[in-house]
């Protein structure tokens, strides 16, 4: 294959490593010029995960899902073939991780009927093979759909469930995201500020750029918080 990026890499590696730290840093990378020479390199690491779709693992995928929700650039056909190679060879675990990443770009696109399927379709693999962080997030991500339609009630129990199973693997990034996304449909601005002094609390320790800056303190604002 020919090589891009550093010499002696084939064009796979180096999609790889790019795709994995894509997954790993998340938004974090829209702040560094490394986002801006991702958008030069896309349809090379596009078209050498189209060639293995599988062969970097699913943190390779993942980033590539990743991309194409903060870019809007770049083919689903990867994750799509990723998730038949999956079923095939029974990797039930890869195969709700190509569904709920289709999902997840799906809600992006405001496609809500198409990312509720995929949520409903993923949850109970998720169930079956034992991961109750990937349960969660498909009940998270049900709730946020819940809330688009203005369907309080059903958001606010959803939340609920997510942050019950959030606490009991101890999973601090999910635990404040549950209680933030509990503020938004409180009875009133007392309750909203408990929840988002909650996910400050959970938040301040893992000191990702931008996360309590951009997700709690426009709320805390909003509600009048104080003593943060």
């Amino acid at each position: 294959a020919q090589g891009f990026g550093p010499e002696g890499k084939s064009a796979w590696s180096r999609a790889a490593d790019w795709l994995r730290a894509l997954a790993a840093r998340g938004a974090e990378v829209k702040r560094e010029g490394w986002a801006a020479e991702m958008k030069e390199e896309w349809p090379n690491v596009e078209a050498a995960l189209q060639s293995a779709p599988t062969e970097g693992g699913w943190e390779a995928l993942s980033g590539w899902g990743w991309w194409i929700q903060i870019s809007g650039f770049g083919s689903l056909e990867p994750i799509r073939e990723a998730r038949s190679i999956y079923a095939e060879v029974g990797d039930r675990l890869g195969e709700a991780n190509c569904i709920l990443r289709l999902a997840d770009i799906a809600l992006r696109r405001s496609d809500h009927h198409g990312a509720r399927a995929g949520y409903l379709e993923a949850r109970p693999i998720y169930a079956e093979v034992g991961s109750r962080l990937g349960e969660a997030n498909c009940i998270q991500s049900l709730a946020d759909i819940a809330l688009a339609r203005s369907d309080h009630d059903g958001a606010r129990a959803g939340y609920e469930e997510a942050l019950e199973i959030y606490e009991s693997i101890e999973e601090p990034y999910s635990i404040g995201l549950a209680h933030q996304s509990l503020a938004k449909v409180a009875s009133d601005s007392a309750e909203a500020c408990r929840h988002l002094a909650e996910a400050r609390r959970c938040w301040e320790p893992l000191q990702v750029p931008g996360l309590i800056e951009n997700l709690l303190e426009p709320l805390e604002a909003q509600h009048g918080c104080s003593g943060h």
